[in-house]
């Protein structure tokens, strides 16, 4: 018994440089599977709050839009030549306590009042169009911003005012797209029947 002891107290060689190996081996595919799962955890939670983002955004430039387009005394959507380097779509819109222009300046989709000029009308020689969106371009972003990613926007139905009686309604559509994925959403707008003669 004293001999089995005194070989059990004296045996202390450790690991062998082969159970270290393994060790280290079963350890660090224990710890790249954890590091698999965490990332790919944060990219999906990233991806659905990016998506959520882009939702929101579509709802606040929904709101914005339809209560314009209801609101609106006048409107114009402004022909390619009116426009600036950079903005690759714009309304015109004159409701009652001035005129405000919704935009696309580069991938934001931008909407604020801007200055009164004095013109016979929309599309007058002078292009207000074209001064109006060069104005809310050179606003502050954070004042004017309404939404981001935006891929296009287009507008089909009444164009125009004048438009409005055989028509009858506007519809806004606009394409967003976010990491390689594109979401659209449109707004269907019946006017109230004050714009309508």
């Amino acid at each position: 018994m004293k001999k089995r002891l005194l070989k059990a107290k004296n045996d202390n060689r450790g690991f062998s440089l082969v159970e270290l190996i393994v060790t280290v081996l079963v350890a660090s595919m224990v710890f790249a599977t954890a590091a698999l799962i965490l990332g790919s955890g944060l990219k999906q939670y990233e991806r659905v709050n990016a998506e959520t983002s882009l939702q929101e955004e579509s709802q606040i430039a929904q709101f914005f839009i339809t209560e314009t387009m209801q609101e609106a005394v006048d409107f114009k959507l402004a022909d390619s030549d009116e426009l600036p380097t950079g903005v690759a779509f714009a309304v015109q819109v004159k409701k009652e306590d001035g005129w405000y222009v919704l935009a696309q300046i580069g991938e934001e989709l931008r909407y604020g009042k801007v200055s009164d000029f004095d013109e016979a009308g929309l599309g007058s020689e002078d292009k207000p169009c074209k001064v109006r969106v060069s104005e809310l371009a050179a606003k502050d972003r954070k004042d004017t911003f309404l939404a981001k990613h935006i891929k296009s926007v287009s507008l089909s139905g009444a164009k125009s005012r004048a438009e409005l009686s055989t028509i009858g309604y506007v519809m806004i559509h606009y394409d967003f797209e976010f990491l390689r994925k594109t979401y659209a959403s449109s707004s269907l707008i019946k006017p109230r029947n004050g714009l309508i003669n």
